[in-house]
């Protein structure tokens, strides 16, 4: 699966073929793609193959008939496993009246706004290539936020995925809350992003793990970090959320009860496990925490399905 554009504005458009060789020497063909279209679309080679335990693969992308092809955030996904999407015009392609269709908006005062764009508008001069799946994309200003309805199948690990940039001036460093909200109103916070320096104004890929504990139907949100009336501006494409498979992990790292876990100011540490880690101390940034932690508690520094038990040895007395 991939990511693909063709350079080129021509009726035959551009061709990639691709094969890949297996640790023992054998190489299969994977087939070959034609796209007609400029804009960066979602693709994917169909044809399988088997690979063993452990085993290595060596992929190779050909060109062909003379045109520039553009690939990006290729991946190979296990048979029968492939994701599904529980956003619904995740990549903002279908449209109905000023926002995507399945979306509703939150606009704040000031100059607060929600933006449903395409690219070749005036806003790309600011936000340079604003889409990475189709056409259009979204930009929120100010305290703006853009939600919807997605139901979940079964309780489990999930995956949230989108693809992100700013416009960053001066000391400005935007970013957004992602939160999903059950019908019973608890709100969960399963992402948050916050840019720190000027090489967000390019695309990146944010993706952050986490537990849901039941299926059924959450309100989807991405909310914007900014106060009213401030413009620094978040633009994002291609949103997913996708169950994971969880079956494989460990229940929790082998680890010493005794150890000290220290998150500092602008990093963060994914708990990418199913269970609970017990540890001695736990700093995020400074601050000392005890009792049972978990990424939605702490998004700026956490994120993944797992969960902390700080238990500090002998009597400890936190004053805030």
């Amino acid at each position: 699966m991939f990511n693909y554009g063709n350079a080129w504005d021509t009726w035959d458009g551009a061709y990639v073929s691709a094969a890949v060789k297996l640790s023992d020497g054998t190489t299969v063909d994977l087939g070959t793609l034609n796209v007609l279209r400029q804009i960066p679309q979602r693709y994917c080679w169909t044809n399988e193959f088997t690979l063993a335990a452990d085993g290595e693969i060596e992929l190779t992308l050909t060109g062909g008939n003379q045109r520039i092809a553009l690939v990006d955030d290729l991946e190979f996904v296990a048979s029968g496993l492939q994701p599904v999407n529980l956003v619904a015009n995740g990549n903002f392609e279908l449209v109905s009246g000023d926002m995507p269709t399945g979306w509703s908006k939150t606009v704040g005062s000031g100059s607060s706004s929600v933006l449903h764009l395409k690219h070749g508008e005036w806003y790309d001069q600011h936000y340079m290539k604003g889409y990475f799946e189709g056409l259009r994309y979204v930009k929120l200003t100010g305290t703006a936020a853009i939600s919807q309805s997605v139901t979940v199948p079964t309780a489990g690990v999930y995956r949230f995925r989108m693809h992100e940039h700013t416009r960053i001036t001066g000391s400005d460093k935007p970013g957004v809350k992602v939160t999903m909200t059950g019908t019973d109103g608890e709100v969960m916070t399963i992402c948050r992003i916050e840019q720190a320096d000027d090489m967000a104004q390019e695309m990146m890929r944010r993706e952050c793990y986490f537990r849901l504990p039941a299926a059924g139907v959450y309100t989807l949100t991405i909310a914007t970090l900014e106060e009213n009336g401030v413009d620094k501006s978040s633009v994002f494409d291609d949103i997913r959320l996708e169950r994971v498979d969880s079956s494989g992990e460990e229940a929790a790292p082998a680890m010493d009860a005794a150890t000290e876990l220290y998150v500092a100011e602008g990093a963060k540490m994914r708990l990418d496990y199913t269970g609970r880690l017990v540890v001695e101390r736990l700093s995020l940034g400074g601050k000392r925490y005890c009792g049972v932690i978990r990424a939605a508690d702490f998004p700026g520094y956490l994120d993944g399905p797992g969960e902390i038990e700080v238990r500090p040895r002998g009597l400890t007395v936190i004053v805030r």
